[in-house]
């Protein structure tokens, strides 16, 4: 209860349920059920591409980090391509994949786990699909680290561009990267200090880096 939700289908063209994500209570849960039972295998082939670039065209809901489970039991011939999108978005989402049966691709399955911080879990034979989507399930459920921000203290003089995207959102598990460029035109103070602010399950923290902007010594 309080999730958001939303549920597309996708072969050579994709749809969606509903325009946006929804909350999820008795009532979307319904109506997503009618829809889904009325399913189809109508859609064509596996274009998986398309309908990532839609979800990620939506803006992420405030406090709502965004997991993304992607079913298929196919393969694509982009895979780089797909892979590379889930990778350009993993700071504002987690993405676990599945693949069922003998004909899905396990570099796309894998692939997209990877560069999307999820779990990658395959469902062939007689194995049961409930109980690997509800361990991954239980993954997206942990609480992640949410209203991320960093702030820098530098000398008078001193200039900071960011390199890196914006992260809004760090799973458990997941390891995010920040690149600045410091540029110092002229001061004589060396010292300077980068505080990262953040939530995790509520309760506001930060953590701060003190570092020194001296050349170090050439050792020849």
């Amino acid at each position: 209860m309080g999730c958001y939700f939303n549920i597309y289908s996708f072969g050579s063209t994709f749809e969606h349920i509903f325009p946006t994500s929804v909350e999820y209570n008795e009532k979307t849960m319904e109506e997503a059920l009618k829809k889904v039972e009325k399913m189809e295998d109508d859609l064509g082939g596996t274009e998986i591409l398309r309908p990532l670039e839609h979800i990620y065209s939506q803006p992420c809901i405030p406090k709502q980090p965004r997991q993304l489970f992607v079913f298929t039991d196919g393969e694509v011939g982009n895979t780089k391509e797909v892979t590379g999108l889930v990778k350009k978005n993993a700071g504002s989402h987690r993405c676990f994949s599945f693949g069922i049966g003998e004909g899905a691709s396990s570099a796309l399955i894998n692939g997209m786990a990877k560069e999307g911080g999820g779990h990658a879990q395959f469902i062939t034979g007689t194995d049961r699909m409930q109980p690997k989507v509800m361990q991954s399930l239980r993954f997206a459920l942990q609480p992640a680290v949410e209203d991320i921000s960093v702030s820098w203290d530098l000398p008078k003089g001193v200039t900071t561009t960011i390199l890196s995207p914006p992260i809004t959102a760090i799973f458990q598990g997941q390891r995010s990267l920040i690149y600045a460029q410091l540029a110092r035109q002229s001061s004589e103070a060396t010292d300077g200090c980068v505080t990262v602010k953040y939530s995790l399950a509520g309760h506001p923290s930060q953590n701060q880096l003190h570092f020194n902007l001296k050349h170090a010594e050439d050792s020849g």
